[in-house]
């Protein structure tokens, strides 16, 4: 019977982030090191471990693009929703709504949920209008920041 191995190239150790009994335990910072002089505590710290005030950019706009928000919906997304006849106001309002005014899905810790809404719910009204998709986002159209809604504009 032939057994199957993994060679890793000559200097390279198995990192083991897992209880591995008497087996000498390496954290990724510790095995990245061996590898490339960088400050990977600080690394992953920031990264991993740590809650960032915002999305990292960085990446993006290093290779030359920039990340643009903007109040409508991409022509290919309106068009996929009009299609499956759903609306996604899952940035603004962390709810999805499908056909016949029902919740597709909700977000937790956004608005919609934190006025209690759960998947498989009718919507009737938005502001009084009865619900359509264009209701909804004839309200949302009216939004400001001042009320209630942060676009991540910062």
């Amino acid at each position: 019977m032939i057994e199957p191995s993994l060679r890793l190239p000559e200097g390279w150790e198995w990192a083991c982030a897992l209880d591995c009994g008497d087996q000498a335990q390496v954290g990724p910072d510790k095995a990245l090191s061996d590898l490339h002089a960088h400050d990977w505590e600080s690394f992953f710290a920031s990264r991993v471990d740590g809650i960032a005030p915002r999305a990292p950019y960085a990446g993006i706009e290093n290779g030359g693009y920039s990340l643009v928000w903007k109040e409508r919906p991409s022509g290919w997304v309106a068009d996929d929703q009009s299609r499956h006849s759903y609306f996604d106001s899952s940035y603004s309002l962390g709810l999805k709504m499908g056909a016949n005014a029902k919740v597709i899905d909700v977000l937790w810790d956004w608005p919609a949920f934190a006025a209690g809404m759960v998947k498989g719910m009718k919507v009737l009204s938005v502001g009084g209008v009865t619900y359509s998709h264009a209701a909804i986002q004839d309200a949302l159209d009216v939004c400001t920041p001042e009320m209630g809604m942060d676009r991540g504009s910062g």
